[in-house]
């Protein structure tokens, strides 16, 4: 029984290739999240995880592939998450740009510290 609604969005994978031509950033963020779907799916046996399915996939929720991504595709999507910050209403809170440098640093800190 299904519990929220959802959608499928089909992409051809040719035209996301295509779209990320002159977006290197980007093409790396995908290819190292897709390398990490990929590994999971691959992995995703008994005795050590359950079998995928049509509705599940072990280890794929968003924290935790991105908790196994390179530290370097994790500091662009935290960069890009406090970027974001500008267009909340907690970006009024922490106005000041210092704030979000130190906000920053703290981040690249931590992830540092992962290696």
């Amino acid at each position: 029984t299904a519990v929220d609604a959802s959608q499928v969005l089909k992409i051809p994978a040719p035209a996301v290739l295509q779209a990320m031509g002159g977006h290197s950033v980007i093409r790396g963020v995908t290819e190292a999240y897709g390398a990490c779907f990929h590994q999971c799916v691959i992995s995703a046996v008994p005795p050590a995880s359950d079998w995928p399915s049509d509705l599940r996939i072990p280890l794929t929720d968003y924290e935790e592939l991105v908790m196994s991504l390179p530290v370097e595709v994790k500091e662009v999507i935290g960069h890009v998450a406090i970027g974001q910050l500008e267009y909340s209403t907690l970006a009024q809170k922490l106005s000041s740009r210092p704030a979000e440098r130190a906000l920053s640093a703290e981040v690249v800190s931590h992830l540092r510290e992962e290696i």
